[in-house]
């Protein structure tokens, strides 16, 4: 009770760095600090993606640790901390106005925004790719930017199937020379959003019987958009893809359900009561979709085939937030990392490695607790060299030679930064914070400034 209570009610704020409690030992060369997001404030709140936004971050050096959080200072948390009531449209919690949803982002290069996705993908070159949504009578809006100037390309378009209902996708697949777009059957129900009621999925509708449509996306603009459907499947987060060795095939790695109970899963209510009510988080395999590039052949492809045998035996019949080797994303590579769930369990509440090439899978797991998004750290020897092989197409002689960081609350709610080797998978060491932390999504690793 004390995790949940510190996971999905309110997050106080940290604003000053303070130091952590290292039990164990965390590597001398690892200098950094790990900034996540998340809610901050669920108290009123329906939904896990609801919530006003609070950033995190522990900071290491030294073999020490430090860390501190702050909310996001926006209006509609001002609004709620100035009279208690929620006055703008989260996920799932009104009150608010379709016309809200309707508003799109001016942009000075006015490529059309009403939401996009939240994940980014950086490319080899430096520019960031991604897809920004219109609705309705709209589509996907494929762009590359410049992250010094910020400049944006649109290099593609792909319209919705639906143009009065478009489909609800968080993330997408890329390469450098590709980006993949899965249209998924859950679409967005616009009275259901603006009234909070509940649907199939939260407040969206699931349409298996229309199948996923598969959108490849060629950046350089030298072939026009290809579309091929699957049998129906629902997903949140890719874990990789890459070309295969002949450049024939695009492989595209990702979690796998078989509907979109998941978002009813994240209800506040059912997270806040946990597994001893009978429910149980919704298997989610990590699988793998190949989609033909020469485009010669058939439109309809097979669903995406389990990547893992027993995945329930191994403690990964679900698993999410996956992170690979950072100079292998968008190639060809062996390890991915990622959240399990040890059952009987209502959230993710491990940490998996799981080798693709002979399906073995390591796990650490927190009882009664709850594991954040895996951040892979090559050890400063290892990181040119698996480089230089991903440059030149070569394996990597040591791809898990580093640390694996994970922001992370025990079941008496204690908030920790974990330290795995990522070789042996066992612990290094963890930071013990003096504060508790709601539950966190998504981060990133900033490395010091002069670190190895």
């Amino acid at each position: 009770m004390a995790a949940r209570q510190a996971l999905f009610y309110e997050g106080i704020e940290q604003v000053d760095e303070v130091e952590a409690a290292v039990q164990g030992s965390i590597p001398d060369w690892l200098a950094g600090s790990l900034v996540m997001n998340g809610g901050g404030e669920y108290t009123p709140m329906r939904h896990l993606f609801d919530g006003y936004g609070l950033l995190s971050k522990v900071r290491l050096e030294g073999g020490r640790a430090w860390g501190s959080q702050r909310y996001i200072d926006t209006k509609a948390l001002k609004a709620y901390r100035h009279n208690g009531q929620v006055v703008a449209n989260e996920f799932a919690t009104p009150p608010g106005s379709l016309w809200a949803y309707m508003q799109q982002v001016q942009y000075s290069d006015r490529l059309p925004c009403i939401m996009q996705s939240p994940h980014p993908a950086l490319q080899s070159d430096g520019s960031l790719l991604n897809f920004s949504r219109t609705f309705p009578f709209g589509g996907s809006h494929v762009y590359l930017q410049d992250r010094t100037t910020l400049a944006r390309e649109e290099v593609a378009f792909v319209p919705d199937r639906h143009w009065l209902a478009p489909a609800w996708m968080h993330d997408f697949a890329s390469t450098d020379r590709h980006a993949v777009l899965l249209e998924h059957p859950l679409y967005l129900d616009f009275l259901g959003m603006v009234g909070g009621w509940d649907n199939d999925a939260a407040w969206m509708k699931w349409r298996p019987e229309e199948g996923v449509r598969v959108h490849v996306v060629t950046l350089d603009g030298s072939k026009p958009v290809r579309t091929f459907t699957t049998p129906a499947f629902a997903y949140v987060h890719i874990g990789n893809a890459f070309e295969s060795a002949d450049g024939s095939m695009l492989h595209v790695d990702l979690g796998v359900f078989e509907d979109a109970q998941i978002l009813n899963d994240l209800k506040l209510q059912v997270l806040r009561h946990g597994p001893e009510q009978g429910r149980q988080v919704s298997p989610c395999s990590y699988m793998r979709l190949d989609v033909p590039l020469d485009c010669t052949g058939p439109l309809r492809l097979p669903g995406p085939k389990p990547l893992v045998a027993d995945a329930a035996a191994k403690h990964v019949d679900f698993v999410d937030y996956f992170n690979v080797h950072p100079a292998l994303k968008g190639r060809s590579y062996r390890y991915v990392y990622s959240t399990c769930a040890v059952r009987p369990t209502h959230i993710n509440n491990g940490l998996a490695k799981t080798d693709l090439a002979t399906q073995e899978v390591k796990v650490w797991h927190s009882p009664g607790g709850v594991t954040g998004e895996p951040h892979f750290i090559p050890h400063p020897s290892a990181a040119a060299a698996a480089a230089a092989a991903a440059a030149d197409g070569t394996a990597a002689a040591a791809e898990d030679a580093g640390v694996v960081v994970s922001q992370c609350v025990d079941a008496q709610g204690r908030a920790f930064l974990l330290v795995l080797d990522a070789a042996s998978w066992s612990e290094l060491g963890r930071a013990v914070l003096p504060y508790s932390t709601p539950y966190r999504f998504h981060g990133v690793w900033v490395p010091s400034e002069g670190a190895a």
